[in-house]
């Protein structure tokens, strides 16, 4: 199953080169959802770049997204701006 994962990535990666698109691989995160306490940490990499990993909380497209996906921050964040 992680193999599909590297795949994408590498897809997306000649997708944009073949469009003469540069990608932000630095801006990329990791961040693997359960509801588990321990998990399984895998380093994934584009063009032989480590992604970071998100121990916390991800905001993708203006939504926090944590660990455990309970939008716990976005709900906070939003009761905030009322």
């Amino acid at each position: 199953v992680l193999g599909v994962f590297g795949f994408g990535f590498n897809a997306v990666t000649c997708w944009a080169q073949g469009l003469c698109l540069e990608l932000s691989i630095l801006k990329y995160h990791t961040m693997t959802y359960t509801h588990f306490y321990e998990y399984i940490m895998f380093k994934y990499s584009v063009n032989d770049i480590s992604l970071k990993y998100s121990s916390d909380c991800v905001i993708d497209l203006g939504i926090s997204f944590d660990r455990s996906l309970t939008f716990q921050s976005q709900i906070e964040k939003v009761t905030c701006k009322a």
